[in-house]
C-alpha cells in the first residue's frame, strides 16, 4: 500500500468514525421502528414511554408603521436578553460537566446507582461466561435479579416467543423451571442482552433518539462479535454478546450522568443565584438548556475509557479474558497483536458501525470496500453477516 493510498484509508476511516459519533447523538439520523426489532420479544411487557409532544405552529403577522418603534425597542431587548444568556450558559455548562466528571470518577456509585448493576447482576453475568455453567446456580442468582426473572417468566408463557424456538409456551413462576425450559445457550444470549437494554435510559427529551440507537448498536455489536467467534471455532463465541454490552457501559453512563447532572447542576445554580440574591441570573437560568454537544464530546473522548474502568470494577477477577479484548480496543492496539476475542471485537464491533450508517442512509457505497478492509472482515464473511441481520437476536440456530 502506497503511502498515499494508506493517508486515504486514514482519512476514509477518521471520517466515518466521526460520521458514527454525530449520528449517535444527531436528530437528523431517524430510523424505522423495524429497524429496532431486538428480537427480544418483550416489547408488551415493556412500559410504553409518554408521545413525544407536538411541535406547535406560528405564523406571521405584518407589522403596522406604528409597532415598528416599539418592536425595535423589543428587538434590543431581546439581543441583549440573548447575550446574558450566552453568559448564563456558558457558566452553566461548566458546571455542567465538571460535575459530570466528579460523579463519574466513582466505579462504585455509578456501577450501583446509575446503571442498576449490583454486585448480584455482575455475579449473574460472570455466570455465563462459564464454559458449562449450572442451571441450578443461575436459576438461584435469577431470584436475587427480580427485574430479569420477571421478564424471562414472561417469555416462556409467550406464544410468539416460544413458537421462535419451536415449543409451547409454559406459565410457571419459578425461576428454576424458566431457566430448565430455556437451555444454558439461550440464556447465554438473551440474559446480557436484557441486562444491558435495560441499562440504558431509551427517551429523553434532549437527544430523543439516542437510546434506541445505541442498543441496536450494542446488539448488533454483540452478535457480530459472537458469530465471527463462532465461525473461528471459539469454544464460547456467546462472550461476544457479553463484550458488546460491556464495551459501552460508559456510554450509557455518560447519558444517564448527562441528564441527572443537568438537574442537580440547575438545582445548586438556582439555590445560588436566590442565596446572593441575584434574581437576573436567577431568572436566565429557566431558559438554560441542556447542551447535547457536552454528551457528544464525553461520548468521543471519555467513554471508553469510563467503560472500560467499569467493568474492570466487576469482570477482571471473574472474565479477564473480556477486559484483555476491551483494554485492546480502548488502547486502539494494532490488530495482528490483538487477543482472538480483541479481533473479533474489533471486526465486530466496525461492522455495526457500517450497520447503523447504512440503515440511515449514510453509508456510500464507494466507502464499503475500504472500510470492510479495515475492519478485517473477508467479503464472503462480510456479506453472510449482513444477510444475517444482527441486529436482532435469531433464534434458529437453537433448534426446537
Amino acid at each position: 500500500m502506497s503511502v498515499v493510498q494508506k493517508s486515504n484509508g486514514q482519512s476514509l476511516t477518521q471520517r466515518i468514525h466521526a460520521r458514527f459519533d454525530h449520528f449517535l447523538v444527531g436528530k437528523n439520523y431517524v430510523l424505522g421502528d423495524e429497524d429496532f426489532d431486538d428480537g427480544l420479544e418483550l416489547e408488551l411487557l415493556e412500559q410504553q414511554e409518554d408521545k413525544e409532544v407536538k411541535e406547535s405552529g406560528w405564523s406571521k403577522r405584518i407589522l403596522l408603521d406604528v409597532e415598528k418603534a416599539r418592536v425595535e425597542k423589543e428587538e434590543a431587548a431581546k439581543r441583549q436578553r440573548a447575550k446574558a444568556l450566552q453568559v448564563a450558559a456558558s457558566y452553566f455548562n461548566k458546571r455542567h460537566i465538571n460535575d459530570m466528571l466528579a460523579q463519574l470518577s466513582e466505579p462504585d456509585r455509578v456501577m450501583t446507582h446509575l446503571l442498576r448493576m449490583p454486585p448480584s447482576t455482575t455475579e449473574l453475568l460472570l455466570s455465563l461466561t462459564l464454559p458449562f455453567p449450572r442451571l441450578s446456580a443461575i436459576g438461584a442468582m435469577l431470584e436475587q435479579n427480580p427485574e430479569v426473572k420477571r421478564r424471562l417468566l414472561y417469555l416462556v408463557g409467550s406464544d410468539s416467543f416460544m413458537e421462535l424456538l419451536g415449543r409451547k409456551p409454559r406459565a410457571v413462576k419459578d425461576a428454576q423451571a424458566a431457566v430448565g425450559l430455556l437451555g444454558v445457550e439461550i440464556l447465554k444470549q438473551i440474559v446480557p442482552a436484557m441486562v444491558f437494554k435495560y441499562r440504558i435510559k431509551m427517551h429523553n427529551a434532549v437527544i430523543p433518539g439516542l437510546g434506541k440507537k445505541l442498543w441496536r448498536h450494542i446488539l448488533t455489536t454483540g452478535l457480530a462479535t459472537s458469530y465471527l467467534l463462532e465461525q473461528q471455532g471459539y469454544k464460547r463465541p456467546a462472550e461476544g454478546m457479553m463484550l458488546g454490552g460491556l464495551l459501552f457501559l460508559g456510554h450509557m453512563s455518560c447519558l444517564h450522568q448527562f441528564l441527572r447532572s443537568f438537574d442537580e447542576t440547575m438545582v445548586d445554580c438556582l439555590n445560588e443565584a436566590r442565596q446572593k440574591g441575584d434574581k437576573k441570573f436567577h431568572d436566565l437560568l429557566f431558559d438554560v438548556e441542556a447542551d447535547p454537544r457536552i454528551l457528544e464530546k464525553f461520548l468521543q473522548e471519555r467513554a471508553l475509557e469510563i467503560g472500560l474502568s467499569l467493568a474492570k470494577q466487576g469482570f477482571q477477577e471473574g472474565a479477564p479474558q473480556l477486559i484483555t479484548a476491551l483494554q485492546e480496543e480502548v488502547d486502539d492496539l494494532n490488530y495482528d497483536v490483538r487477543s482472538t476475542l480483541g479481533k473479533a471485537l474489533f471486526s465486530g464491533l466496525r461492522f455495526s458501525i457500517f450497520e447503523q450508517l447504512r440503515a440511515a442512509k449514510s453509508f456510500s457505497q464507494e466507502e464499503l470496500t475500504p472500510w470492510r478492509e479495515y475492519a478485517k472482515i473477508s467479503p464472503q464473511m462480510f456479506k453472510d453477516m449482513h444477510n444475517k441481520a444482527l441486529h436482532r437476536i435469531d433464534y434458529s440456530q437453537f433448534g426446537s
